[in-house]
């Protein structure tokens, strides 16, 4: 088995190099000759494996005699050493590699402070350890994709794996020119490191954090941040890099920052047409669901889930209506306090398979007031738009669950049928199902916390079905009715 001493020896790939840098040690350092430089570079070649070729060995000798190098030098040429070409015992290492990872710092039991940034080439990844001052430094002070120069590192094996340490005298210094390595995303790809960069599209507020909508390269993604995360201020057109995110379900890619995640704003742009559609109801059964922001249509009901938080946001068109998944009791009981009808705005939505959901952080408004009503049609045969009818209930279900909190979430739903057509009847608005139920809200909240509303459930499912009801609402064309008034005639 071949020694490390005995690996081939790189030739320099222009020796022209290699005579400059000698005539600029000879010329500060007149009282070294030619010969004694020349042994000195061999030296430190042998001192290295023979993993660095005489041009990055001539620039090690003129720095250790404190000559000047124009940085040109150090950054095109003195990188030979690649991260995949270390092994442990190695030291005074010069190495230019990229940023890949920068984490938060660990806070051992004895107070010291130590960072591990994850940095790379195309050859490999490496940990490069440091301790207090220079652990709060370097975190404060770099980020993913920045190209670095390492001076004075050692390579040593911890619990199995390589690490890079920096000697006292060592240094990191952050290069403003190109690195000649590989680009962020590239390296992260090739090495599996969790990062990825985002051009930023849209930016949705919504209770307890946000979502950022935008292109990760030309695909479309979404990322989640809860509002106790520290992050640096963001804005329409920043690109920045999302660290150790976890990747969600959805048709799109989606990523839900977690207290390990840290977001880096890369560069300050200006905002880009965005790809991101706030749709009407009507335009969202053709829409490509990879794009969608949010949708905008006249409120039917907010039904809770029986089991689990959450529930359906139904919106209507005049065509059509959509049916939105929400996973939070908080959203479900907002907007079943918002009458019926009302134009609403739901920002903070994605797609998985067939189905809407809103994302964590979403966010709502009313932007309208309830269409004029005029003269309404007076059977369902109408088809679509503002209806008043008498009809005869299909089939009845009741939706309930209390939430963590212990207040009452409550929907019915029905068919019905005038005897020119059928509709959908979905009621979430506390008014509107005080009537149907000939009950107060406040007798409702009572039977709920008692446990009783469930064993009543059956016999109002059964005293419903069969009755005569008086409807007044928006009918979209799929027969799904927005009621903004209701009685029960006969039962």
């Amino acid at each position: 088995m071949a020694r490390v001493d005995e690996r081939p020896r790189e030739e320099p790939e222009n020796p022209q190099i290699l005579e400059e840098i000698i005539d600029l040690i000879l010329r500060h350092r007149p009282d070294i000759t030619r010969d004694a430089v020349l042994k000195m570079v061999e030296e430190r070649i042998r001192d290295l494996g023979g993993l660095i070729d005489e041009d990055a060995a001539a620039m090690l000798v003129a720095k250790e005699l404190g000559v000047p190098l124009p940085k040109a030098y150090v950054v095109a040429r003195g990188a030979r050493l690649r991260v995949g070409d270390l092994l442990p015992g190695l030291r005074g290492l010069k190495l230019v590699a990229r940023v890949l990872r920068v984490p938060r710092p660990l806070v051992l039991n004895s107070g010291k402070r130590v960072l591990k940034v994850l940095v790379g080439d195309e050859s490999g990844v490496i940990n490069l350890v440091v301790w207090d001052e220079r652990a709060e430094e370097l975190y404060e002070s770099l980020r993913p994709g920045m190209c670095i120069l390492i001076e004075g590192g050692f390579a040593k094996r911890y619990r199995g794996r390589l690490e890079l340490g920096l000697a006292k005298e060592g240094r990191v210094e952050v290069l403003d020119e190109e690195c000649g390595l590989p680009p962020l995303e590239e390296l992260c790809r090739k090495h599996s490191v969790n990062v990825i960069t985002v051009k930023v599209c849209e930016i949705v507020e919504g209770s307890g954090g946000r979502c950022i909508y935008g292109l990760h390269g030309d695909r479309p993604v979404q990322v989640l941040v809860p509002g106790d995360l520290e992050t640096p201020s963001l804005r329409v057109g920043d690109i920045v890099a999302v660290q150790d995110a976890r990747e969600l379900r959805g048709d799109a890619p989606r990523y839900r920052a977690n207290r390990m995640t840290r977001i880096f704003v890369i560069a300050r742009g200006e905002p880009l047409q965005s790809p991101f559609k706030l749709l009407e109801v009507d335009e969202v059964r053709s829409a490509d669901g990879s794009t969608l922001l949010g949708v905008r249509g006249l409120l039917v009901a907010a039904l809770p889930s029986r089991r689990g938080a959450g529930g359906s946001l139904i919106l209507a068109g005049r065509l059509s209506s959509v049916s939105i998944l929400s996973f939070e009791d908080e959203v479900i009981a907002r907007l079943g306090q918002i009458r019926p009808a009302t134009p609403v705005e739901l920002r903070g939505i994605y797609s998985s398979g067939a189905r809407l959901r809103l994302n964590p952080y979403s966010s709502f408004k009313v932007v309208g007031e309830p269409p004029l009503q005029g003269a309404p049609a007076d059977s369902l045969a109408a088809g679509s738009g503002y209806v008043s009818c008498r009809a005869t209930v299909t089939s009845c279900r009741v939706k309930y669950r209390l939430t963590e909190s212990g207040e009452p979430l409550l929907g019915v739903v029905m068919s019905v049928d005038d005897g020119t057509g059928r509709a959908r009847v979905l009621i979430s608005y506390r008014d509107a199902l005080c009537r149907l139920l000939g009950s107060e809200w406040e007798e409702l909240s009572e039977y709920a916390t008692t446990g009783l509303l469930p064993k009543l459930i059956p016999y109002i499912e059964e005293e419903l079905l069969g009755s005569d009801v008086e409807l007044r609402g928006w009918l979209s064309e799929d027969g799904v009715m927005a009621v903004t008034d209701i009685e029960v005639v006969s039962g």
